[in-house]
């Protein structure tokens, strides 16, 4: 489900989502309804699943960035899109992640 709402957000042609079909379409409705889709609409886009390869103190990291952003104050921003069911802990689960795609931007 995940990986269909991700590619749907990129503007990506998907597989049938069979089962996920309901829960992905309501997931998109939500996000598509949320004051963040209406911001998203008024920036500059930069990127949108943009390839990573990142190496830091003997790691290596590859992945793939949801989205970067320009806000009108010139910041750039890195969007990692998440379907977990609930916020509680999101920082602790994926706050690593983020922090190497925005050491590498």
């Amino acid at each position: 489900m995940g990986r269909i709402v991700h590619a749907k957000l990129a503007g990506l042609t998907t597989p049938d989502a069979g089962d996920a079909r309901e829960e992905v379409e309501s997931v998109l409705r939500s996000f598509q309804a949320s004051p963040l889709a209406a911001r998203l609409a008024t920036l500059t886009v930069l990127g949108r699943e943009v390839p990573l390869l990142f190496a830091e103190e003997g790691k290596r990291w590859r992945g793939a960035i949801d989205l970067l952003y320009r806000d009108p104050d010139g910041v750039i921003v890195v969007v990692d899109y998440k379907t977990d069911a609930s916020d509680e802990g999101a920082v602790l689960r994926h706050g690593e992640q983020l922090g190497v795609y925005v050491r590498a931007v």
